[in-house]
Parts: structure tokens; C-alpha cells; sequence
């Protein structure tokens, strides 16, 4: 197989998960989905550096935070932009070099879903299934795009603090 091949079929295979790194660092799909597609142009024309066999989703998440870190200093207006710190903590959280935090947010996150109200669950339940797209709820649900993303919005903000605080929580306990 050629290196264009390869590149294709590695990103094929790994885009889903690198766009939700993405979407786990940057609090706007819209913004998540640009930073997508820069870092997809960048893991392209710097292909030749990653040698075959090797963890190509870490090369390419590694690409994707640096990428996001570019993408929120050109944003520093945005009153939803995180710090570079947190930004960072996450990235090593999503990237699974910290294993136990991730497991205990893992675990505080699914007990926060249970806490949301029932509208806003089934919202996020249909929005993140294998396939799942805010359009494709809007249509299922009936409500428009705009709604659809007001209620993600909501609930990601219900499910933040939820975590933070459930995991502040087991810290002081």
C-alpha cells in the first residue's frame, strides 16, 4: 500500500475519534468541526513524518491539541474559551494517559446523565449513538436545528459542572 493510501484509510478509520478530542477540548461543534479540517490538512502535509505501524491516532490527536491551543489564541475573544492549562488537563485525560481520572470522570459523568432531565438525556442519548448528528435529532425529535443545539448547549453546561463537582466532591472526601 502507498503512503496515499495509507494516510486515507488511517483517517477514515480514526476521524471520528479525533474530531471528538477535539470536540472534548473546544466547547463549539462548529469550532470543533474547523479544527478538524486544519488539522486533517496538517496530518496530510506532514505525513511523511509518521512512520507506519506506530499509534497513528496518538500522532494525530497530538497534531489535533496543538491545533486547538492555535485555534483559541486566534478566539482569545470567544467568553467560552478555556485556558491553555485546562485545555491541557483534558487533552491528557481524553488522551488516556491518566487512567484512573479518566475513569472517575467516566463514572461521575454517568451518574450526572442520570440527573438531567429526561428531555435533555434522550437529547444527548440520540445525539452521541454511533451515526448520531444534532440534524438527525432535530428530524427524529421534530424541533429545529437551532433548538437542538440550545438543549446540547444546555445539557454539556448541566453535565460540566455536575462532573466538576461530583469530582471535587470524591477529592475532598
Amino acid at each position: 500500500m502507498g503512503k496515499n493510501e495509507e494516510f486515507v484509510e488511517l483517517l477514515i478509520r480514526y476521524q471520528q475519534r479525533i474530531f471528538l478530542f477535539i470536540f472534548s477540548l473546544l466547547p463549539n461543534r462548529s469550532n470543533a468541526e474547523d479544527v478538524l479540517q486544519e488539522t486533517a490538512l496538517l496530518l496530510w502535509k506532514r505525513f511523511d513524518e509518521y512512520e507506519s505501524g506506530t499509534n497513528f491516532k496518538a500522532w494525530a490527536c497530538k497534531i489535533a491539541y496543538y491545533k486547538v491551543l492555535e485555534f483559541t489564541r486566534r478566539q482569545n475573544t470567544d467568553r467560552h474559551r478555556f485556558s491553555d492549562e485546562f485545555t491541557q488537563r483534558v487533552a491528557v485525560m481524553v488522551g488516556g494517559e491518566a487512567p484512573d481520572v479518566t475513569q472517575a470522570r467516566q463514572a461521575a459523568l454517568e451518574r450526572c446523565l442520570e440527573k438531567l432531565p429526561s428531555k435533555d438525556r434522550e437529547v444527548i442519548r440520540r445525539r452521541y449513538r454511533p451515526g448520531g448528528s444534532a440534524r438527525t435529532v432535530a428530524q427524529e425529535l421534530g424541533y429545529s436545528i437551532r433548538g437542538i443545539y440550545k438543549a446540547l448547549g444546555r445539557a454539556h453546561r448541566m453535565l460540566y459542572r455536575c462532573v466538576q463537582t461530583a469530582l471535587a466532591t470524591e477529592d475532598h472526601a
